[in-house]
């Protein structure tokens, strides 16, 4: 028995006031209750509680003892439901993702997802530029474009897929005629996408 252990069965003991209404919310025999409580008085080298026939002390180290435990013990316990992969989802999240994506896509369903998530806390960063998922402390990035290389560092997963199309205006068209081959749109001006950094998105037909 380590000495977690025995610290929980101390509380146990202090809780039930007894050894044997610890040994029985244990399922432990009364002599395995007694030494495990020997040996953490040996342990620590001080007397936790005093028995008597009829009832038990806890002594002033063993209050302190007591109130101590409680609190290593929640946070043991604390400690593996975060890593454990337990039912309930807490923590911060940090989601990076496109302007366009995060807008339209995104923030409308975020309502639902921390109404089902309380103890969730999301930090949605909004921008078109590539982000570094261990640089910027960054849990999870949305970019569309091409598939990422093969990397140790990330794992990849599609969500969905889009296309893309070249379109204009009636009015543009009856002034400036449609084109009829893709080197035809050099003639025309067009709407380009600027990134953050100040490059234009060129066209890729």
């Amino acid at each position: 028995m380590d000495l977690l252990d025995r610290l929980a069965l101390f509380v146990r003991i202090i809780e039930a006031k007894s050894l044997s209404g610890a040994a029985r919310a244990s399922r432990l025999s009364l002599p395995a209750v007694s030494r495990s409580l020997r040996a953490l008085e040996r342990e620590l080298d001080t007397t936790l509680v005093v028995r008597s026939t009829r009832r038990l002390h806890v002594t002033e180290a063993g209050t302190e003892l007591h109130r101590r435990a409680l609190r290593l013990l929640r946070d043991v316990e604390d400690a593996r439901s975060a890593v454990r992969g337990g039912t309930e989802v807490r923590g911060t999240l940090v989601v990076s993702a496109s302007i366009a994506y995060g807008t339209s896509i995104l923030t409308p369903r975020l309502p639902k997802l921390l109404a089902a998530h309380p103890r969730l806390e999301l930090e949605l960063r909004l921008d078109d530029g590539l982000a570094s998922l261990v640089g910027d402390g960054v849990d999870v990035a949305i970019r569309a474009g091409f598939p990422p290389p093969d990397s140790t560092a990330f794992v990849a997963r599609p969500l969905a897929s889009m296309t893309r199309l070249v379109v204009a205006s009636p009015a543009w068209l009856a002034k400036h005629r449609a084109p009829r081959t893709p080197r035809e749109l050099a003639r025309h001006a067009g709407l380009v996408q600027v990134t953050t950094r100040g490059t234009t998105v060129a066209w890729e037909l």
